[in-house]
């Protein structure tokens, strides 16, 4: 069966996280009170997630679509400013500036959407971060999705601002983002899809479905009124394909984020437009492009060369009418129901949808087939109060288990006119004929035109998911001269490999993750050696004097081999405690990043031993390449020798 995104992830928190005004990471538990940490999680085998790191590792090596999904609050005092950093292998991607989140006023939450492409080597890890100078926390609704490209991509990103700005006024003319003319400096990921810098279009060389994602950082110049409107829209052949409203205030950035997916056929251009309107005829303002301003266009197909195979289950619409207003109170609002919408929802269909339904009478989509499936929703609110606060939640199965599968908060931001988005992106597994919501609560306003849903299974392109692939006939044996039955003869092809690959090598480090951790549970305290601290020898290189980090719990099998009394000539008689340590190598090595040494201490029970041996005893499958554990023989340390305090 072929699958549509070899490797994708998705991860959000479902918790908030303690305040901070130092770098931190989100998808880290130390940083949830008493370790109060919770996040879904859905993905492919070959990528993990360490909640001891926050870091996300990919064995496979590709070129990867990432989405940042930030829910953030300000827990000081006013207005602040919050930078979102993408890191790998803990170094700050070069293309990909620090996107910013400004957060107006004391206890105020917000959301905003980012997106890149990012070619990752096998065993790269990425982190996501948070750095502000007043203490901001991730809200529940913090995630990141990433999925591999199989197919073709071009992905357009801002690294310096464009000089020239968008002009306002109610006659406003259009302006194409990454055109040339309009200087900045404009970060190209490509692969079969050409970049026309003369006038900011993006050309596929194959004809397929594409998703067209926009991330639009903006500010306002100038002085004049507050707010301004600025127009988020995409674009395929010089025809406006959706628009939505995005609000511009006078604290800087702004962002407003939109995604569909559209068939666009070979040579036919894909491109981002933007136009900034003024709330009155005096006013002078006038807004430009930020840095992290990004499009893309985005092969969701099987990449095969000839006839491309597409997601069979998918859905993507946008509404073309603003809903009917909403006051302020504690009911949920459905977004799809055409109750909401005067009795009749209006609303554009990018694609012909298929085994995924919508019924508007209730706004509730039915999904024909089990999988996991990429759910993008992109929600405008036009409210007028400053202190209202929204949830938007997905609800699967409401008329059953009505389960909350994901959520977020966001406060409107600015008095008068604002407006505010609501989004979320990730990756959720669905089963035959479960259900979606789509439901506001505590709306104040109208939902704009332009807000925008996206869904489609990633793990197959097959509607039956699970079901038989369709083989090539094998090719006919070729004749063979009959040979006497004791004589040897070469077979055509060699015996098939056995089932001990890389998934069946995960399962075996699940499996033990999970009766060590969850079953067993002993913990020990590991003391590693500091090499930058510790003052060794000039000329044995032997430890003078031994520094220490901090210890780090980890989760082992500890064989107790009690106390012994020995007599040593000369010296009498002396007693020795010793234990044996298993470790899971993998769990050590790739989760805590951490190496198992002699001379190193560990702490269990009430006393401290040293590492005095190691050894590596069993293999995996009888791979000579992959080592099960790491057994470590421990003495019991005289007191003395090592202070733990």
């Amino acid at each position: 069966m072929a699958e549509i995104a070899k490797s994708y992830y998705s991860l959000y928190t479902t918790v908030t996280s303690d305040g901070s005004s130092n770098e931190f990471n989100p998808f880290d538990s130390d940083n949830y009170t008493d370790n109060t940490y919770a996040a879904t999680e859905t993905k492919t085998s070959d990528i993990s997630h360490s909640t001891s790191t926050g870091r996300i590792t990919f064995s496979e090596s590709g070129t990867y679509l990432i989405i940042v999904n930030a829910y953030v609050s300000n827990a000081g005092s006013g207005t602040d400013t919050c930078d979102i950093l993408a890191k790998v292998n803990g170094t700050e991607i070069s293309d990909v500036e620090p996107f910013q989140v400004q957060v107006q006023g004391a206890n105020k939450k917000k959301s905003a959407t980012y997106h890149f492409m990012k070619a990752l080597n096998a065993n790269d890890y990425l982190e996501i971060l948070m750095d502000g100078s007043d203490d901001f926390k991730a809200e529940a609704g913090f995630g990141v999705v990433a999925m591999r490209a199989r197919g073709k991509y071009g992905n357009l990103i801002y690294t310096v601002e464009p000089t020239d700005v968008t002009q306002g006024g109610s006659s406003a003319t259009l302006k194409t983002s990454f055109d040339s003319d309009d200087g900045g400096t404009v970060v190209s990921t490509l692969d079969g899809v050409t970049f026309t810098s003369a006038d900011g279009t993006l050309t596929p060389s194959v004809t397929t479905k594409y998703l067209m994602f926009s991330s639009l950082v903006y500010s306002m110049n100038n002085t004049g009124d507050n707010q301004c409107k600025v127009e988020n829209r995409i674009y395929a052949n010089g025809s406006q394909l959706v628009s939505t409203d995005a609000m511009g205030y006078q604290t800087n950035p702004n962002e407003a984020s939109l995604g569909i997916v559209k068939e666009l056929t070979a040579s036919q251009t894909a491109s981002r437009r933007v136009r900034h309107v003024n709330l009155t005829a005096a006013n002078s303002r006038t807004s430009s492009e930020e840095k992290g301003s990004a499009f893309t266009i985005f092969d969701i197909s099987d990449g095969a060369a000839s006839s491309p195979q597409s997601p069979a289950n998918i859905i993507s619409i946008s509404t073309s009418a603003d809903s009917e207003a909403f006051t302020t109170n504690d009911a949920d609002f459905n977004i799809f129901d055409e109750d909401n919408h005067d009795g009749s929802l209006s609303k554009t269909d990018h694609l012909t949808a298929a085994n995924i339904a919508l019924d508007t009478a209730t706004g509730r989509f039915t999904f024909s087939n089990s999988g996991d499936y990429f759910i993008s929703l992109t929600c405008t609110l036009d409210g007028n109060s400053f202190n209202v606060n929204s949830t938007l939640k997905i609800v699967k199965n409401a008329a059953g288990s009505n389960t909350t599968i994901w959520q977020g908060v966001v406060g409107q931001n600015a008095s008068g006119a604002p407006i505010v988005e609501l989004g979320a992106h990730f990756i959720a597994t669905m089963s035959d004929n479960d259900t979606l919501d789509f439901i506001v609560n505590n709306p104040e306003g109208i939902y704009k035109t332009g807000t925008s849903l996206t869904m489609f299974n990633v793990d197959s392109a097959t509607a039956d998911d699970g079901g038989p692939v369709e083989e090539s006939p094998a090719p006919a044996a070729a004749p063979t001269t009959a040979k006497s039955s004791n004589e040897w003869s070469q077979p055509d092809a060699p015996p098939p490999p056995l089932f001990t690959g890389a998934k069946e090598r995960d399962l075996v480090k699940q499996v033990n993750d999970e009766l060590i951790e969850r079953v067993i549970g002993q913990t020990i305290a590991y003391y590693p050696i500091d090499v930058e601290r510790t003052h060794f020898h000039n000329l044995y290189g032997e430890a003078v004097i031994k520094t220490f980090l901090p210890p780090v719990a980890v989760k082992a099998l500890v064989e107790y081999e009690g106390v012994k009394t020995e007599y040593t000539k000369n010296i009498g008689l002396d007693k020795t405690q010793s234990i044996t340590v298993h470790f899971h190598k993998r769990r050590l090595t790739e989760d805590q990043d951490l190496f198992v040494r002699e001379g190193d201490f560990v702490y269990y029970g009430d006393s401290l031993y040293e590492i005095v041996s190691l050894a590596e005893p069993k293999l995996i499958y009888g791979q000579v390449d992959h080592k099960l554990e790491i057994s470590a023989k421990c003495i019991r340390a005289r007191e003395g020798l090592f202070d733990a305090t």
